[in-house]
């Protein structure tokens, strides 16, 4: 179950970003943006997949409990009389509706600012479900309401650019405003993020003894490559746009909102030792770690016989991917590159763990 909720809280993440990018895009004067070919009823249907989409954290408790209740009787017991219910037949509504007015009206600045007022809206009723708002309706909503929104317009302005742009010219300009953007945005997200943390995995070492905390390691470490990519498509390629830069990098964003769906769909390690007393470790953990591992002991790194080189081989690959840069310059290479080098350092990571008492 958790693949199927998993894929279709990626592919949420994934409408938002296009909706926000296009939308975004369309405010933008000409003069500072590459020519976008986009159809409309696209923007618009994938408003209406915003809706249909959120339903995921209901997904759960309807196939739990189908077959134990009548199936009107389960409908209206999870929309009408449960929060999460009644917020979700809130988004869908909106949805509806913001996918007829970009359907029918045109998408001139003023429509597609007041369309971005509202899909700002529908990421805060989305917020509304994650693990953060739980905790905290004040500074956690408003730490995922920003990273979320803040993600969806960097991820869109690449997305959209990098997929429905059909000339090159006024990338200078566009790289002008867009490259700030850029900046702002993935220091915002970084700052958020670790406040959602604070909430989530206040042990963020111990966690990695977790699926969850695994899964955080592992986008913070694609986070990095993501900085990487977005360095070299905003300062060492400035000259020119490269799309095989733009989607690569793209690609890379995808493999993160992959892994934020699994763990949107996993329960936080709030307090590791009394997770792992209830669940033990992690599988992947388990296949590393050779003996006992007691809820008591706190996690220490420390370089062993198996780590010490994988973080050797990490550092040739950084080397082979500085070569491949200099030379070839193949983005889907340097990619592929990437992807290793952060398997291998993460690899390395958990073959450190050493337990500390």
């Amino acid at each position: 179950m958790i693949l199927v909720t998993t894929v279709i809280d990626t592919l949420l993440y994934i409408c938002f970003a296009i909706v926000v990018g296009a939308l975004l895009l369309h405010a933008i004067p000409n003069g500072y943006k590459p020519e976008i070919k986009m159809p409309k009823r696209l923007i618009s249907f994938l408003a209406l997949l915003i809706g249909i989409l959120s339903f995921g954290p209901l997904l759960q408790l309807f196939v739990f409990f189908y077959g134990k209740r009548d199936f009107l009787t389960l409908v209206h017991t999870l929309i009408l009389t449960t929060d999460s219910g009644r917020v979700w037949l809130i988004t869908f509504l909106i949805s509806i509706v913001l996918s007829l007015f970009l359907y029918f009206v045109p998408l001139d600045r003023v429509n597609s600012i007041i369309g971005l007022g509202v899909t700002f809206f529908l990421i805060i009723l989305v917020s509304l479900s994650g693990h953060i708002a739980s905790h905290s309706k004040t500074i956690g909503l408003l730490s995922q309401t920003l990273h979320f929104f803040l993600m969806a317009v960097w991820f869109g302005v690449l997305i959209v650019i990098s997929f429905f742009s059909i000339k090159k010219e006024n990338w200078k300009t566009f790289r002008s405003w867009f490259t700030p953007l850029s900046i702002i945005a993935i220091v915002i997200i970084a700052v958020s993020g670790l406040v959602m943390m604070k909430y989530t995995v206040p042990e963020y070492q111990s966690s990695w003894l977790l699926p969850y905390g695994e899964a955080l390691l592992l986008k913070h470490l694609l986070y990095f490559v993501i900085i990487l990519f977005g360095c070299i498509n905003g300062f060492l390629l400035k000259k020119d746009m490269k799309l095989g830069w733009l989607r690569a990098e793209a690609i890379i964003i995808v493999i993160v909102l992959i892994i934020t769906g699994f763990m949107t769909n996993s329960s936080p390690p709030y307090i590791v030792a009394e997770t792992i007393e209830h669940g033990g470790i992690s599988p992947l953990f388990e296949k590393f770690y050779q003996g006992a591992w007691v809820p008591e002991m706190s996690v220490a790194l420390q370089g062993t016989s198996n780590s010490i080189p994988l973080f050797v081989l990490a550092v040739v690959l950084l080397i082979v991917q500085l070569i491949t840069f200099i030379t070839g310059r193949n983005p889907y290479l340097f990619l592929v590159l990437s992807l290793v080098l952060v398997l291998v350092i993460f690899l390395a990571l958990l073959l450190s763990i050493t337990p500390s008492l």
